[in-house]
């Protein structure tokens, strides 16, 4: 009778461990998931209030760029490649200031990592 219990207890403490694990696992993946929408979702509306503005106006660079940090509150303004970066949202302009391209900041990583390219310092979020 004793080792019934015993296996019992064993497969009990097995299937709570299990479970706890998957919950954990359930909320990082969340966790994730709500910062990817949230990612996505003011790039989104960065590339709707920039085209916008570029087609009711001809808006130029300043302007633009203006519009798009707007939008994106605190994300840090950079350049690199030709584009200029605001968050995952990256702009391109012609010599005259005209926008002739966007990207999004995950297809452009990708990109890089594809083909085997060296990250800018800083470029990535390193810091470094």
């Amino acid at each position: 009778m004793k080792w019934i219990l015993s296996i019992v207890l064993v497969v009990s403490l097995s299937a709570n461990v299990w479970l706890s694990f998957h919950l954990l696992d359930a909320g990082v993946t969340q966790a994730y998931m709500g910062d990817s929408i949230q990612r996505n979702r003011t790039a989104l509306l960065q590339c709707i209030a920039v085209t916008n503005d570029h087609l009711k106006t001809g808006a130029r660079r300043d302007a633009l760029i203006a519009r798009a940090q707007a939008v994106a509150g605190d994300y840090p303004l950079f350049s690199n490649d030709d584009h200029w970066w605001i968050g995952p949202f990256g702009m391109r302009w012609d010599e005259d200031g005209k926008l002739v391209s966007v990207a999004e900041w995950e297809t452009v990583y990708q990109q890089i990592k594809k083909e085997g390219l060296v990250m800018p310092p800083g470029a990535n979020g390193d810091g470094g």
